[in-house]
């Protein structure tokens, strides 16, 4: 089990950010766009202000996101002060007392105070700043197993490919082995006369997501409960069956999750081993019933059939 190291501290920091033309954001908040700040790094990690829509018509919610490129746990115990400039020119306050960030990636949501978005705009802009005090860490873990940046990728790479901001230096043979879907974007991109790599930027994917998902593809032994859906996720999106295997694997010999959860995963992404482990475990009619969604279009009929079929053969 990994030692974990709490430190107390007395850190405390302030992001200021001016969110422009505001009342234009409308057509963008009805197709649930987000609206990020620029980022900036605090006390080792990384953060990042978004504004987002709570639902039409609705004061906009602000979210604080937070993460760290490492691959164990950690939690920042914290108080977060949220200012809102108002058309008078005064600050209208929220505090959000004791809250937590932890697991590499994580948000604080904040409503805006009470009040119509009129009240705080000023020529179509939105002025914030959010206070972070740092009071406690406590970090658990082991930094990540493999490095697609550093001089050795980049020196047996031949390909960068971008996950947000971060680079990852890449063998394309390797990849393409793995993975219809890279094999398929590579294939696909034009030759060229150029001495430097070819730059790809990947869409809708995180980079501490994408850093897991490679680790795995190469065999580290990086697979936790908190990160095991975002893993899957991905690889069934790059159609990577090696990724997948060993998910399934770690589901069904290591990790700790709900019996209904990992069925639940099995069904979503057709894993027929650890599907009928969760059967097989399932010794009542209450064990069968247990294994149902809350919502029943969740699974198809045949699902449905088979569970009916077990749960008639139990006691």
């Amino acid at each position: 089990m990994s030692a974990v190291r709490a430190e107390n501290t007395d850190k405390t920091f302030v992001i200021k950010h001016v969110f422009e033309n505001v009342s234009s954001y409308e057509e963008d908040w009805k197709k649930l766009k987000f609206h990020d700040g620029p980022k900036e790094n605090h006390f080792g990690a990384t953060w990042i202000i978004t504004m987002m829509e709570q639902e039409s018509g609705s004061l906009p919610v602000i979210r604080l996101s937070c993460y760290k490129e490492d691959r164990g746990h950690w939690r920042i115990y914290s108080e977060v002060t949220l200012k809102i400039m108002k058309t008078d020119g005064t600050w209208e306050t929220c505090i959000t007392d004791d809250s937590s960030v932890s697991d590499m990636l994580s948000r604080c949501i904040m409503d805006m105070p009470d009040g119509e978005l009129s009240d705080y705009l000023v020529d179509g802009r939105l002025s914030m700043e959010i206070e972070v005090k740092i009071k406690k860490e406590e970090i658990s873990g082991a930094p990540w197993l493999r490095k697609f940046n550093d001089a050795e990728a980049r020196e047996f790479s031949d390909i960068v490919l971008v996950a947000g901001t971060d680079e990852f230096h890449i063998n394309k043979m390797y990849l393409s082995l793995h993975s219809t879907y890279f094999k398929s974007l590579f294939s696909s991109q034009k030759p060229t006369e150029s001495l430097e790599k070819p730059i790809i930027k990947l869409d809708d994917v995180h980079p501490l997501d994408f850093q897991r998902f490679l680790e795995v593809l190469y065999g580290e032994p990086t697979m936790w409960d908190y990160s095991v859906d975002e893993t899957l996720e991905l690889a069934f999106k790059y159609n990577a069956k090696t990724v997948i295997r060993r998910c399934e694997d770690f589901l069904l010999s290591k990790s700790e999750i709900s019996r209904k959860r990992k069925f639940a995963t099995a069904v979503k992404y057709d894993m027929s081993t650890l599907k009928r482990k969760c059967i097989d475990e399932a010794k009542t009619t209450a064990e069968i019933r247990e294994l149902a969604p809350d919502n029943a279009d969740d699974f198809e009929p045949k699902v449905w059939e088979e569970l009916f079929r077990e749960a008639c053969r139990s006691r």
